[in-house]
């Protein structure tokens, strides 16, 4: 018996638990390279359901398409207001990957990060690598 769901989401990940992301210049978010405080990241993820318009079966799109449902991403295990992530969250034209771009501070240098889309989230323990920004007092 297998358990449909509308949505599974997970983000992408390296072997050693880092998300995989990028920097709005899309370079690549590294522990030399960490998120700052304040700055709109992108964030790929796969399995957030179905989107607007829907491609068709086996389609690459080529066009930006917008993910339908209630879309979460929670920073050490609290969840930002809506208004942080932009509402291009959708299949990113040419690829079958999903990218919520998310602003965020974060309180942590490393703050687990999690997707969730309807009731389900992506697994724990995948870290973004963070650091405060230059003027935020702790």
């Amino acid at each position: 018996m297998v358990t449909l769901a509308p949505a599974a989401p997970q983000s992408f990940a390296t072997p050693n638990g880092r998300v995989i992301a990028q920097h709005a210049d899309y370079s690549l978010i590294t522990a030399d390279s960490p998120a700052i405080a304040g700055e709109t990241i992108i964030v790929y993820a796969a399995c957030l359901g179905p989107t607007e318009p829907n491609p068709a079966p086996g389609e690459i799109p080529e066009y930006p398409a917008q993910t339908a449902g209630s879309l979460t991403v929670s920073l050490d295990r609290s969840a930002h207001e809506q208004e942080w992530i932009n509402q291009v969250a959708g299949v990113t034209p040419g690829t079958a990957g999903c990218v919520p771009d998310v602003t965020f501070e974060p309180w942590a240098a490393t703050p687990e990060i999690r997707v969730t889309m309807a009731d389900q989230a992506s697994l724990e323990g995948v870290i973004l690598p963070a650091q405060p920004s230059p003027d935020q007092a702790r």
